[in-house]
């Protein structure tokens, strides 16, 4: 579980409003989790996982978590 709550994200989404989204790489060997507004100083949040995870990732309604589902 990855509890992203403190950074002020609300789950899963499109990567506005407090969501992160779910982009696979072209390769298929890597997934992000990402944010894609900029803070004050430009800076974009991103969480990088080695292997497709894009269809083991679920938001749970506990704490503003992100589950990796096996």
């Amino acid at each position: 579980m990855i509890n992203v709550s403190a950074l002020g994200f609300t789950g899963l989404g499109n990567g506005y409003d407090g969501t992160l989204k779910v982009v696979l790489n072209l390769a298929g060997d890597a997934t992000a989790l990402k944010s894609l507004e900029a803070d004050a100083n430009g800076n974009r949040f991103e969480i990088l996982l080695s292997g497709n995870h894009a269809n083991e990732l679920n938001a749970s309604t506990e704490g503003n978590a992100v589950d990796l589902v096996n």
